[in-house]
């Protein structure tokens, strides 16, 4: 049975000292324009999927902000396993 939830933004926690971590800030996405989504639905030959994407406007954020890219190193390795739990850093 549908929720009749419709959420406007998502807010994420931005780090905003390269120093102290436990600094950061919320930041608000909106999820709609003009009642039209901001969103892009992933999909595959059975339609949409549990992957969407949005646009971030750079200029809209914070000052400062701190952006560190993962890399292959900050991924568990295919043989490895991960506990319930387990803390995740």
């Amino acid at each position: 049975m549908p929720t009749r939830h419709f959420p406007d933004r998502i807010e994420i926690e931005l780090h905003i000292d390269p120093e102290n971590v436990a600094k950061s800030t919320v930041f608000s996405i909106p999820l709609y324009r003009n009642g039209a989504p901001l969103w892009r639905q992933g999909l595959d030959g059975a339609g949409a999927i549990d992957v969407a994407v949005i646009e971030i406007d750079r200029a809209a954020l914070p000052q400062p902000t701190v952006f560190r890219a993962f890399t292959p190193n900050n991924l568990t390795p295919p043989d490895g396993g991960v506990e319930i739990g387990a803390p995740c850093w």
